[in-house]
């Protein structure tokens, strides 16, 4: 079931985060970039655990294009009929390994099933994995159930850096060494 969007509730993006204080970084994140979308403007609300979940709920007024929350709130606020997912177009799952460790995964799954997999618009839900352990057997198979066709960017890799290279740092103040400059 695919909750309608008419009402303005529905975030076009909703960034899940394993803990409260990622969750808080997260959207400070979203709220800097935020100021750069002169019109329409961009809204961004914050909904995790351990606060008083009214004042969270003020910031849906007047509609909301990016949610950052932790699982479990993010849930509540869905089963009470507070936040709509029809609209969502990106689902990110950040700290995707720490998601799964601290026992999201149930959660995070009836989430995704009340994400529209496929827009008003035609497009397809991406769905968006971070995490520094991607190659983790449980980081890999909640990929390969939530994700079509899934593209792994790997910006690290298993032998990142040869061993026969050594790193040095040179620090150098420019203002006392004109060498650097002809």
């Amino acid at each position: 079931e695919v909750e309608d969007a008419a009402d303005g509730r529905s975030p076009t993006a909703v960034i899940l985060e394993p803990a409260r204080d990622l969750c808080e970084q997260t959207h400070e994140c979203v709220l800097s970039f935020s100021r750069y979308f002169d019109g329409p403007a961009l809204h961004a609300a914050l909904f995790v655990g351990g606060v008083d979940a009214s004042a969270q709920m003020r910031s849906l007024r007047g509609g909301v294009d990016i949610v950052c929350a932790t699982p479990g709130r993010l849930w509540d606020l869905v089963m009470g009929g507070k936040l709509r997912l029809g609209g969502v177009q990106f689902f990110v799952l950040d700290e995707a390994d720490r998601l799964l460790d601290t026992g999201n995964l149930d959660t995070i799954l009836k989430i995704y099933e009340k994400l529209p997999k496929i827009g008003r618009t035609g497009g397809r839900l991406q769905t968006l994995l971070f995490s520094a352990t991607l190659h983790t057997t449980e980081v890999k198979a909640l990929a390969e159930r939530i994700t079509q066709r899934a593209s792994l960017v790997d910006l690290k890799g298993k032998d990142a850096v040869p061993e026969t290279v050594h790193h040095v740092v040179l620090r150098v103040d420019p203002s006392k060494d004109s060498l650097w400059h002809r």
